[in-house]
């Protein structure tokens, strides 16, 4: 992405790459003022906006006008029916209930008049960062241990700024700490664009 100028040419770019694996991935333009998110996968790949219709008319879906977020899960037709995992399984029901924090922590923020910086944004991503819990409410508790973790990176980007706010995982086996439950480290990127 450090080729292109703004949302489109960054759009361009990605289209002409070979995807060979399924993630969700996000791009942001400062100069656009606007995010898309690519739900991809080998050969294929969906672009997604605010409001977008597909994840509005899914009885799962709850996209707003004003951010664009997502988990694990896909709402495109295709990526849906080709997700290995997209099923009532354990990995769906957590991703989903992942996804719908984030109207609840942007509803907080909106209802304490609270603008969503940097600081904020890294807050979201701690919390809806899946730390290995059995239980999906424990979504809020970083205490050990972590049994199912796989949270091995976790990162909130401030495009106008240039700076992101990265956490990883630490130690191994019963000392393993999910990135979601670690500090947060500013990495300023200006050098570098």
């Amino acid at each position: 992405m450090a080729y292109s100028n703004d949302l489109d040419s960054g759009i361009a770019l990605w289209k002409a790459t070979n995807n060979t694996v399924g993630f969700n991935h996000g791009i942001g333009s400062s100069k656009d003022g606007k995010m898309m998110l690519f739900e991809t996968m080998a050969h294929n790949t969906a672009f997604f906006g605010a409001m977008d219709p597909r994840e509005s008319a899914s009885e799962t879906g709850n996209p707003r006008s004003d951010a664009v977020y997502r988990t694990n899960h896909g709402y495109d037709p295709y990526t849906v029916e080709h997700y290995a995992w997209n099923t009532d399984g354990g990995a769906y029901k957590n991703s989903l209930w992942r996804y719908n924090l984030f109207p609840v922590l942007f509803d907080q923020y909106d209802n304490e008049k609270q603008l969503i910086g940097p600081l904020q944004a890294a807050n979201i991503s701690a919390i809806v960062g899946h730390k290995g819990k059995d239980n999906d409410e424990d979504t809020y508790n970083c205490n050990a241990p972590y049994p199912n973790g796989e949270n091995v990176l976790s990162v909130a980007f401030h495009p106008k700024e240039l700076k992101a706010y990265v956490s990883w995982e630490s130690g191994t086996g019963d000392a393993w700490i999910p990135a979601a439950c670690n500090t947060y480290v500013e990495v300023d990127l200006k050098e570098f664009f």
